[in-house]
C-alpha cells in the first residue's frame, strides 16, 4: 500500500464484503461521531442503507446537524442525541446511556451495532481519575438489555 493510499480516507466497500445489502435497515449507534471521520462514517453506512443515531458532545451541534442532513439525504433516518455538558460521574452517565437506548428505540424502532467513536477529548477530569463524558458501550448494553426484560 503506498503513502497516498494510507493517507486517504477510508471508503467502505460494499461489494467486497460479499452482499451488497448486508446493512439494509440495519441502525447503527455511533457514540462521539460528530467529527470529519463519524461524519463520513454515518454517511458512507446510510449510503448502504443504515439509519444512523448519533450521540454527541453539544460543542459539535454543527457538525451534528450537517451529519443529519448528510445521511437523511441519503433517505435514511438520523436521530442526533446530544450529551449534557457536566456529565461525569457514572450515575449521570448510565441514566444519560439509559435515555440513549430508549430513544433510539423509540424513535428507529430497533438498535442493531454499536460504534464507540469516543476518545480522551471526551474525558473530563473528576477527583483522582478521569471518566468518559459519554457513556460507554457496556453501558449502552445493560441498559438494552433492562428494557428487554422489563419489557417481557
Amino acid at each position: 500500500m503506498s503513502e497516498q493510499e494510507m493517507n486517504e480516507p477510508y471508503k467502505f466497500d460494499a461489494s467486497s464484503a460479499g452482499e451488497e445489502s448486508w446493512i439494509q435497515d440495519k441502525v447503527v449507534l455511533i457514540i462521539g461521531g460528530a467529527n470529519e471521520t463519524g461524519h463520513l462514517l454515518a454517511t458512507d453506512l446510510a449510503e448502504h442503507g443504515a439509519h444512523v443515531a448519533l450521540v454527541y458532545r453539544r460543542q459539535a451541534s454543527a457538525e451534528a446537524q450537517a451529519t443529519k442532513r448528510d445521511v437523511e439525504a441519503q433517505e435514511r433516518a438520523c436521530l442526533l442525541i446530544p450529551a449534557p455538558n457536566g456529565q461525569s460521574d457514572r450515575q449521570s452517565r448510565w441514566q444519560f446511556a439509559r435515555r440513549v437506548v430508549d430513544a433510539v428505540l423509540e424513535t428507529l424502532g430497533r438498535l442493531d451495532i454499536f460504534i464507540d467513536y469516543s476518545s480522551l477529548a471526551n474525558e473530563v477530569e473528576e477527583g483522582n481519575g478521569r471518566y468518559l463524558a459519554l457513556p460507554d458501550v457496556g453501558m449502552l448494553l445493560t441498559a438494552m438489555h433492562q428494557i428487554a426484560d422489563t419489557e417481557r
